[in-house]
């Protein structure tokens, strides 16, 4: 920053330089946190691998970079979400604060959305309880 303010031509702007500073800092923090997230939510997805659109759930969570995705039983109790789309009793295996997103097999684009907006409440909620 102190270079950049050596520069006549922006040399308004010295008088700014604590701010300038600061808001640099929580911009790169952001940009940071988007691409190289260290708080991820932890989703376990237990359905049925024959259905259509299990390839688009997967293909969906995986591309969110702040998503751990498992299939495995043993990570239900550490899940912060888990989607499903049976009717199964998971009480007592599974987080007791776990998000239980059930999961239509012929989901739609409002369905996605949904998910991804919760998905998304709880990456920002587990960002700002860790910091």
């Amino acid at each position: 920053m102190d270079y950049l303010l050596i520069n006549p031509k922006v040399s308004f702007l010295v008088k700014l330089r604590e701010e300038l500073v600061s808001g640099y800092y929580n911009v790169l923090r952001q940009m940071i946190q988007r691409f190289a997230p260290m708080n991820k939510v932890k989703v376990v997805v237990v359905t049925e691998q024959s259905f259509l659109g299990y390839f688009d759930l997967m293909t969906a969570l995986n591309s969110v970079l702040y998503v751990d995705v498992s299939q495995s039983d043993a990570d239900l109790m550490d899940a912060d979400m888990v989607v499903t789309t049976s009717i199964i009793d998971l009480t007592g295996i599974v987080n007791p604060e776990a998000v239980m997103f059930k999961w239509h097999q012929n989901a739609d684009s409002d369905h996605f959305g949904r998910m991804l907006g919760l998905l998304r409440g709880l990456w920002i909620q587990k960002s700002s309880i860790d910091d």
